[in-house]
């Protein structure tokens, strides 16, 4: 009976070192559960970043739409403003031309604020990417190997370079439109004397 009291004691003695060593095992992670919270909150804002791409670059289908159609139809009122004889027909025209003008002027300065924004999330994420070095991956969970961060590195500059044409789009458009507008102006100011 001594024999098995004893063994009882050293396999409750071994039980409580096992407890021992657990309980340094987790300690020891601690750091890596808050870096996953980490990197948790990092997914969490890239996947918001995402949609916020998806949602500007159906914003921008929109607004290239709707300039399109605003251009044919300054091009028509143009067109109209030639053959109109009568000074405040071909005026009133004008003004609706240049209050189109103003509208994408400031529907394209939007856009390029949200792009800007964009932009700038984009290359803060390229900023953590090259700046971390954990084995987990802040965008998708995965193992994040050199290669997987590359990639990742990759498709943001990608999308940066995507959106800098665009920006330069937005700005050429702003010039070509600002002509227009001064056009339409000295226009208007000839046609006042």
């Amino acid at each position: 009976a001594e024999s098995r009291v004893q063994t009882r004691l050293e396999q409750v003695q071994h039980a409580l070192d096992e407890i021992a060593a657990a309980e340094r095992d987790l300690a020891a992670l601690q750091p890596d559960v808050a870096r996953q919270t980490e990197l948790q909150r990092a997914l969490e804002d890239a996947r918001a970043e995402q949609r916020i791409l998806q949602e500007t670059r159906r914003q921008v289908a929109t607004i290239e739409r709707d300039l399109a159609g605003q251009r044919e139809q300054l091009a028509g009122v143009e067109a109209e403003l030639a053959r109109v004889p009568g000074m405040q027909a071909a005026l009133d025209r004008l003004d609706q031309a240049l209050e189109t003008m103003a509208e994408t002027e400031r529907a394209l300065a939007d856009e390029r604020s949200t792009v800007q924004a964009y932009v700038s999330r984009l290359k803060e994420q390229s900023e953590v990417l090259e700046r971390e070095h954990g084995a987990t991956c802040p965008v998708c969970e995965g193992e994040l190997n050199p290669e997987r961060r590359r990639e990742l590195l990759g498709r943001n500059q990608e999308q940066i370079g995507e959106l800098s044409a665009r920006l330069n789009g937005i700005v050429a458009e702003l010039r070509n439109l600002s002509g227009k507008k001064a056009k339409a102006q000295r226009e208007r100011s000839a046609l006042e004397q």
